[in-house]
């Protein structure tokens, strides 16, 4: 688990430096977005009526459609908030 953690703090800090940045083209934010699903998803295996994932899931599903609907600004910052939150609920800030 703690490996696991160790790799959203990863993803999370790319969010970071992307929303810092700003001007970042929309494929490296969905392939942000896609990776962070994933960790969370390997790290919920089994789990996922679990309110903490469907909440992370259902966050980042609605920043990817931002990103596809080329709203690149709130797309990374509302993945950084779902990651964020889902780190901190499962003890990893």
């Amino acid at each position: 688990m703690e490996r696991d953690i160790k790799k959203l703090r990863e993803i999370q800090q790319s969010l970071e430096e992307v929303r810092d940045r700003g001007l970042v083209s929309l494929s490296t934010i969905q392939g942000l977005i896609s990776k962070a699903r994933e960790q969370i998803r390997e790290m919920e295996a089994g789990q996922h009526q679990h309110p903490p994932f469907l909440r992370a899931d259902k966050a980042l599903r609605e920043a990817s459609q931002r990103a596809l609907e080329s709203y690149a600004e709130d797309a990374v910052y509302s993945a950084h908030a779902a990651v964020t939150v889902f780190l901190y609920e499962k003890g990893g800030l």
